[in-house]
């Protein structure tokens, strides 16, 4: 990600002003740079609730990044070990079994 990119984010952070991010929750990279070419601050792609896995993420990020906007990624905790630990809840309420069953995510 370029530098102006991740300066324009902390630039916004600092300020007292709000942020408009779009959300996403479609795994295709194309959603996330047409919205990154709207008026919003920075794009949320969606790994939690939505449809987007770790390849979506990774080509939304460079997606969002070359229409000159940051990327915001909000990601499905039990999936990575190291946040399962640090969040000391074991399974947590989530958990992979959750996955096997019909109709959950």
């Amino acid at each position: 990600m370029p530098e102006a990119v991740v300066g324009k984010l902390a630039e916004a952070l600092g300020s007292s002003a709000p942020l408009l991010c779009a959300w996403v929750g479609m795994n295709e990279p194309a959603v996330a740079e047409t919205l990154a070419r709207e008026a919003f601050d920075a794009v949320v792609l969606n790994m939690q609730h939505g449809a987007v896995d770790f390849a979506g993420a990774s080509r939304g990020i460079l997606s969002v990044a070359l229409a000159g906007k940051p990327a915001i990624v909000r990601i499905t905790c039990w999936r990575f070990r190291s946040c399962e630990s640090r969040a000391g809840r074991g399974r947590g309420r989530y958990s992979r079994a959750d996955d096997q069953q019909p109709g959950r995510r």
